[in-house]
């Protein structure tokens, strides 16, 4: 059984992950780690909670990677949007201003 500390730092984990907290993902994978060490060392050997703990954070790294992933290409998109949209800007580089009429 995952404890509710491990529960807690994998939901930070992915949550961090989700907003694109790059320092926040590297602090509470480390603390995810060392957290699952210490759990893992209470055990005796030849338990099975050793086998799910180390089987929970192989999918939580997993997961993150996966989410970090989408971020940095959701991100790269943005950027290319920018150089894209930035041709269409006059010189001096204001955009124009819109009002509108209500």
């Amino acid at each position: 059984m995952i404890s509710s500390k491990l529960a807690k730092l994998g939901n930070e984990l992915s949550q961090a992950a989700s907003r694109r907290a790059y320092a926040d993902v590297e602090r509470l994978a480390v603390r995810a780690g060392a957290v699952a060490a210490e759990e893992a060392g209470a055990l005796p050997a030849g338990d099975p909670g050793l086998q799910e703990i180390a089987m929970w954070l192989k999918e939580l790294f997993d997961r993150t990677e996966i989410l970090l992933r989408i971020g940095r290409a959701a991100q790269a998109d943005e950027f290319k949007r920018l150089t894209f949209l930035k041709r269409y800007l006059p010189a001096d580089g204001q955009a124009p201003h819109v009002q509108l009429a209500l």
